[in-house]
């Protein structure tokens, strides 16, 4: 005789555990996408009750399916409006926690390593596109190397300073120059008055 054991499914507590958004810093161009987004969720919203039969009505009756927030997002009572930004932003805040950028139309998305006199005796730091620049032919493409024409630094047994481009063009690096790499592929130095950084 065969038994079919069946595990008793033991309800827990729900206790819910959201991503920590606390420390996300949204710029100002995705905190406007924030409210296109809150707009988009409450449309989502109105079509798939739509869709199920429901309608206008100036209070909620679910057997005769009318909801009062079946209108225009600018006509929402201002709550209502704020329940669908708070999920937008949360959304934008969690996607960046995770690693992911947001990237407005227009903007080119750059790589960019600021280089100091610690960094370029320590390069436990260096992205992996500059590891692959260091000491390459500059024939062979976009690299970084030692000045030749630097002294040799004190306590070393080559120079301090450094040189970035390629066969056609080179930037002398001084520390606190940011190395650059476009979206090319090629590199090329910075001066810091003329790199903002974003948050």
């Amino acid at each position: 005789m065969w038994y079919i054991l069946m595990r008793r499914r033991h309800k827990t507590a729900y206790e819910p555990t959201p991503i920590d958004t606390s420390n996300v810093v949204l710029s100002s161009e995705v905190l406007q996408l924030a409210e296109r987004l809150a707009m988009n969720a409450h449309d989502v919203w109105g079509a798939r009750r739509m869709a199920e039969g429901w309608v206008y009505g100036p209070e909620r009756d679910d057997e005769a399916k009318t909801h009062p927030d079946l209108v225009y997002y600018h006509d929402l009572p201002e709550g209502e409006k704020e329940y669908d930004r708070s999920t937008a932003m949360e959304t934008l805040r969690a996607i960046v926690h995770l690693g992911f950028q947001i990237i407005p139309p227009g903007y080119v998305v750059i790589q960019a390593f600021q280089m100091t006199l610690e960094r370029r005796w320590d390069n436990s730091e260096w992205p992996q596109w500059l590891h692959m620049a260091w000491n390459k032919d500059p024939a062979a493409g976009p690299s970084l190397w030692i000045d030749p024409n630097a002294p040799i630094a004190t306590g070393h047994d080559s120079a301090a300073e450094l040189v970035c481009g390629d066969i056609d063009s080179r930037f002398k690096i001084t520390w606190g120059d940011w190395i650059v790499r476009d979206f090319e592929g090629g590199i090329y130095a910075c001066k810091p008055e003329n790199f903002p950084v974003r948050p």
